[in-house]
């Protein structure tokens, strides 16, 4: 169905029709996403098996919609504002999850040896700290990012990502534009999305990076994430 696909682009390939999600989101309401392509005549191509299939494609307007033209297009800046956002917060997750994983590999390495000489000297306050970070990490995830529990929708409040997720459903909603609540949500989610980024940059700044200098000499891997904020 075109209209729930993402378009990013003049040509499109199979796979846009997907969005980016790690598989802990939840639908909203109105269904899939996916922004409306404006109307317009569009280069669609399907890849099969290293195959390339392009045929042109004109999106015509629902006749059913009395959306103008400069409503339309403000419909779509808005929606692409709005999924830019579900994307940040996406990869911030990402890059948390990224960091638990490594920080919990460590702890059961450094568990394992316990204090032998193939451990290091300063084991026990590497794993505390460890642990710290986990912590906060955890508490960071559950309580901003994303909700803990998937699957409970509404038994638990929207954390970051579903309120991202909710509020570019509803702006890439079909026939309707963008109401001044949802631009200004919009707005506030962003500010929302800088925030967690400078708060997991605190993170590794006064965590992560306090670990990987402990372990100075030692065989570990801790990658900090790349900062996101454009």
């Amino acid at each position: 169905e075109i209209y729930q696909c993402d378009w990013s682009s003049d040509v499109c390939s199979s796979d846009l029709a997907e969005q980016a999600d790690d598989g802990g989101g939840e639908e909203n309401f109105f269904g899939p996403g996916g922004i409306a392509v404006l109307p317009g005549t569009y280069q669609v191509t399907l890849v099969v098996e290293g195959q390339r299939y392009t045929k042109p494609v004109t999106v015509s307007l629902d006749p059913r919609s009395d959306q103008t033209a400069a409503s339309l297009n403000a419909q779509y800046t808005a929606a692409v504002a709005a999924q830019a956002e579900v994307d940040r917060v996406n990869r911030t997750i990402t890059a948390l999850d990224d960091l638990s994983r490594q920080l919990t590999a460590l702890q059961a390495n450094l568990r394992a040896v316990q204090d032998t000489a193939a451990g290091p000297a300063n084991r026990r306050q590497v794993l505390t700290e460890v642990a710290g970070a986990l912590a906060d990490l955890k508490v960071f995830r559950d309580s901003v990012l994303a909700r803990p529990i998937n699957g409970l929708g509404y038994r638990q409040y929207p954390r970051l990502r579903e309120e991202a997720q909710s509020v570019q459903g509803m702006i890439a909603r079909p026939m309707m534009g963008p109401t001044a609540g949802e631009l200004l949500r919009t707005g506030e989610i962003k500010t929302e999305n800088d925030a967690a980024q400078t708060r997991l940059d605190g993170i590794v700044q006064n965590r992560v990076l306090k670990i990987n200098e402990m372990l100075k000499g030692s065989s570990h891997i801790i990658t900090p994430p790349p900062r996101i904020i454009p």
